[in-house]
């Protein structure tokens, strides 16, 4: 952990101390965490019981100052891991107090007291799916293509390749489509030699037919397409396309990092309880979902403007 100086508000230097690295700042509140601390770095800690532990970035406030060369430590404990929300359009978060009318003992009027910030966030984002691919990999170089299923989801996975050799004269270029089977009859010459280049070939597979399954074709990544493809018997399917997840989440723990940019970007931790979030999904759509949280007490220990 490393100090805070905190004399400006009227704390004795050497009192608090946060936990040094940004990854493991957020402790879980279902382990409490044992601190520890030597005298002038000697290596030799013995346990210390903090006057104020706030779980919210990991900072401790000592009842006793330590000097200057002390060492504070996590002993043991246990921290939160962030996840991500890909695919995020736009966000908007606005705070407030809750506030709650009260009359003293004394008083001539009720006032108003502030009992926790209440924060609302909502986010625009895509709902993710893994799409399905394939890429052709026997043949000559630069004669490969990769067919994409576009709109995701395991629906992907039924589409079938074929690449069939005519083996016959002067034969051209034919796509056929039949449910969810693609099979193209590639253009040969004399010899017979199939003469498709994988260009040609991406070209024929975006035709209408093929597309209306979802399906967009191209030239492998890297590669020119000037090389003459190879017949693919018996057909290949797609693969690795996955369903959209239902995201219903209930009491989830939520990390908040807000900054003062008015005082060297200083950094206020809190965490709050998302009370629900549940978004049903619509495949390949935009959809919004709107996360109320609140924080109550001192878990907001500092002030952001």
């Amino acid at each position: 952990m490393s100090e805070v100086d905190r004399s400006a508000e009227g704390w004795a230097r050497y009192t608090w101390y946060k936990v040094t690295s940004d990854a493991k700042r957020y402790a879980d509140r279902g382990t409490v965490p044992v601190i520890e601390a030597d005298t002038a770095g000697n290596g030799t800690f013995a346990s210390v019981t903090p006057a104020e532990l706030h779980y919210e970035g990991m900072w401790v406030r000592l009842s006793t100052a330590r000097g200057s060369t002390d060492v504070v430590r996590v002993a043991s404990g246990k921290y939160l891991v962030a996840s991500e929300v890909l695919g995020v359009l736009n966000w908007t978060l606005s705070r407030n107090w809750e506030e709650e009318t009260v009359m003293h003992v004394g008083d001539s009027a009720p006032v108003t007291a502030l009992k926790y910030k209440k924060y609302e966030a909502k986010v625009t984002h895509h709902w993710m799916r893994a799409r399905a691919t394939y890429t052709t990999a026997d043949g000559n170089a630069h004669s490969h293509v990769t067919l994409t299923h576009e709109p995701g989801g395991i629906e992907g996975n039924a589409v079938t390749l074929e690449l069939i050799d005519p083996a016959a004269l002067n034969a051209t270029i034919d796509v056929a489509v039949t449910g969810s089977n693609i099979v193209v009859t590639l253009a040969s010459t004399a010899a017979p030699a199939i003469t498709t280049t994988a260009a040609q070939l991406a070209a024929a597979l975006n035709c209408p037919a093929v597309i209306s399954l979802g399906v967009t074709a191209k030239v492998k990544d890297g590669e020119t397409g000037a090389g003459v493809v190879a017949a693919l018997t018996p057909h290949a399917h797609l693969t690795g396309g996955s369903a959209a997840e239902n995201y219903g989440y209930t009491d989830v723990p939520v990390i908040v990092v807000l900054y003062n940019h008015e005082t060297n970007d200083d950094r206020t931790e809190g965490r709050a309880i998302i009370p629900n979030f549940d978004i049903q999904n619509d495949a390949g759509k935009l959809i919004e979902g709107t996360i109320t949280f609140k924080s109550a007490g001192h878990d907001w220990y500092r002030h952001v403007s």
